[in-house]
């Protein structure tokens, strides 16, 4: 499991580098792929936009600032879903920490 930490009302930003079963990279896949970020009570607190980089096999899994900021403080849980040989396969289960924003223009 992979803990990332954020600021509330920061962007969430990562890249995932995907490749096929030949270890050649996943292209053209975004659309077959579903992130969604939950609390720690199972409820949907956000939805990643996933977007094709221009780096093949590299997806950019992005929440906006406006989004991250109505979330409380705490720590919240998601996992890929993606599409393998017409099969939903998801990755492991990972943790996104939102903490408090100090400093606020």
């Amino acid at each position: 499991m992979v803990t990332l930490n954020f600021k509330r009302g920061d962007a969430i930003s990562f890249i995932v580098r995907r490749k096929n079963a030949d270890n050649t990279p996943d292209t053209g896949s975004a659309s077959k792929m579903l992130c969604q970020l939950r609390n720690q009570k199972d409820i949907l607190a956000a939805t990643f936009q996933i977007t094709e980089t221009t780096t093949p096999g590299d997806y950019d899994f992005y929440i906006p600032a406006e989004v991250t900021k109505t979330l409380d403080p705490g720590k919240y849980e998601f996992d890929i879903e993606y599409d393998y040989d017409g099969r939903p396969m998801s990755s492991d289960t990972h943790l996104i920490v939102i903490v408090k924003d100090v400093s606020r223009l």
